[in-house]
This record gives C-alpha cells, sequence and structure tokens, in this order.
C-alpha cells in the first residue's frame, strides 16, 4: 500500500512540474505581437472593420498588432508609368 501511495504522489508531483512547464512556455510564446502594416489607400469606409476591431481589442488577443498606414496611390502610379489611362 506504501508503494502504491508513493507511486501515486510521485505522478503528481511530476504532472504538477509538467503543468508549470507548459504554462510559462505558453506565456513566452503570446507575449510577443506579429506586426501586421496595413495600405490605407483612401480613408473610406471600407476600412471601418480594421478601426472597430484595433478599438475593440481583437488583433491584440490574437497577438496581432495593426499598423494602418495612409498611402497615396496618385504617387505611386505617376512613378510606375505601368497604368495607361
Amino acid at each position: 500500500m506504501k508503494k502504491h501511495l508513493t507511486l501515486i504522489v510521485s505522478i503528481c508531483i511530476i504532472l504538477f512540474f509538467a503543468c508549470l512547464y507548459f504554462i510559462e512556455n505558453n506565456k513566452q510564446k503570446t507575449s510577443s505581437l506579429n506586426k501586421i502594416t496595413v495600405a490605407e489607400v483612401t480613408h473610406s469606409l471600407f476600412y471601418s472593420p480594421f478601426y472597430s476591431a484595433i478599438a475593440n481589442g481583437y488583433f491584440e488577443e490574437e497577438n496581432i498588432e495593426i499598423d494602418i498606414k495612409p498611402e497615396d496611390i496618385k504617387v505611386d502610379v505617376y512613378r510606375s508609368n505601368t497604368w495607361s489611362w
């Protein structure tokens, strides 16, 4: 009986420390945010889901950092000379 009790206690201790290890390892993985930059061509309603998701913290829950930058498409079109009007 004493052998069984010792075995059960040993297994519980090992499982306890294994759980602590996996919890700590998971915290380290989730602490770094993935950064994504979105180029906003015009300030329009099409980007409102991004703004509401940022305001509600949905991206942070998924460890994503969103950076919305306004872009001027006219400058890019004139530089590339690939558009035919």
